[in-house]
């Protein structure tokens, strides 16, 4: 997905609870770095590509996470049926994409902390509405069949204001970011990217943890 002229490897990690670290480049590139905070339980892997407009980050069984690789793909505007057809046809050491489904409060917070409101905002997310009721809140469904329990609605949320507003989306209201927002899957122009979600199981120890961080920048090279 990345060339190799373009790719830019990271790793995050901390050492304690109060301790803040910056997010630079392995090979010293000069590109802005971010601050965050992160427990040492917290270990994440992450890759950053300014080129490809792209963010990714596994979230660590170790930490209570699923292991999963999560990317942020900035696109300019497409639709939800453009990004789904995208995410699907990517793939990570062989495991197809989807877009990320957010199950959990825990998914939900460590997507915010570790790839940011920022970046989040306005990308599609693999949540759709099957089931028109005067309940916008009602007939949501995730692209992979689990269960819809969980969310994350921006205040007001979702009111499905323009009608058939059926796909799932970071919200695109600077104010809400944080928050998830129902928008027309097509024919609106408030969307820039997507998230994508690929479930491969990761190592379980931070030295494995490391070869899937060299694993992952050989396979997005090696897709250009």
């Amino acid at each position: 997905m990345l060339g190799d002229e373009h790719a830019e490897q990271c790793l995050a990690s901390s050492i304690s609870d109060s301790s803040r670290d910056q997010l630079v480049t392995a090979n010293g590139r000069g590109i802005s770095t971010r601050s965050f905070t992160v427990s040492a339980a917290s270990f994440a892997l992450i890759i950053v590509s300014l080129a490809a407009n792209t963010f990714a980050v596994v979230w660590p069984i170790e930490s209570g996470g699923n292991g999963h690789d999560y990317e942020a793909i900035g696109s300019g505007y497409l639709t939800w049926f453009a990004a789904r057809d995208a995410a699907a046809s990517s793939s990570m050491l062989g495991t197809p994409g989807h877009l990320a489904t957010v199950t959990s409060a825990g998914e939900q917070d460590f997507l915010l902390t570790m790839i940011g409101s920022e970046i989040l905002m306005s990308k599609w997310l693999g949540g759709f509405r099957t089931t028109i009721t005067p309940e916008p809140s009602e007939g949501w469904s995730w692209i992979t069949g689990e269960p819809w329990s969980y969310t994350a609605w921006a205040p007001g949320e979702p009111n499905n204001a323009n009608i058939n507003e059926t796909a799932l989306q970071y919200h695109f209201n600077f104010g809400f970011r944080s928050g998830w927002n129902d928008l027309k899957p097509a024919n609106d122009d408030r969307s820039n990217g997507y998230v994508v979600e690929f479930d491969v199981p990761e190592p379980g120890s931070a030295i494995a943890s490391l070869l899937l961080v060299a694993a992952l920048a050989h396979s997005r090279r090696g897709a250009h």
